[in-house]
């Protein structure tokens, strides 16, 4: 019976290893630019003559910063009532391409100037905090208890996004006693 159990572990591990072992190549043809991005930047950081990530890196960058600025497109004129938290994701994952790349020479040389958007993130920061914000305010004027969980957590967003933002703080505990 021991025995037994030690093959179905054996296999269960040997599994789960194949599985995580997925390559920025293939994450690049499946359309998973980001991830074939970051899988590509770390294995140059333990292997920085990789001409396989080399090649992954110079077309996931491009095609994933495309995407990413699309999406932050789209939103912009969709009616989406949290497109400016969304925006703030989106500039978040670009800014974290960039700062990857940045910490990886081999990667750079590949990348020579990744770009960053910093200074788009503050503006969608403020925007996301006021829907984020606008959001609890609706939520809290049901009074209902569920409600009064929406709206905590929609002050708490809009805390993260902009700290101390208008009187959320008294709207956070205002929630929490609801």
């Amino acid at each position: 019976m021991k025995n037994i159990w030690k093959i179905y572990f054996t296999q269960f591990l040997t599994l789960l290893v194949l599985a995580s072992c997925s390559s920025g190549k293939k994450m690049l043809e499946q359309g998973n630019y980001y991830t074939a991005v970051i899988k590509s930047v770390e294995r140059l950081r333990s292997s920085p003559g990789n001409k396989k990530a080399i090649q992954t890196l110079k077309q996931a960058y491009p095609l994933a910063r495309e995407v990413s600025l699309t999406n932050i497109n789209n939103l912009r004129s969709s009616n989406n009532p949290f497109q400016w938290t969304e925006t703030v994701y989106a500039y978040n994952r670009l800014n974290n391409l960039y700062e990857e790349i940045q910490r990886s020479p081999a990667a750079k040389e590949v990348v020579p100037s990744p770009s960053n958007y910093y200074q788009f993130l503050e503006g969608a920061k403020s925007n996301a905090a006021n829907e984020q914000y606008q959001a609890g305010l609706t939520a809290l004027n049901t009074n209902t208890r569920d409600g009064a969980k929406r709206a905590y957590f929609h002050f708490l967003d809009a805390d993260g996004f902009f700290q101390g933002y208008q009187d959320v703080k008294e709207k956070i505990d205002q929630a929490r006693y609801a």
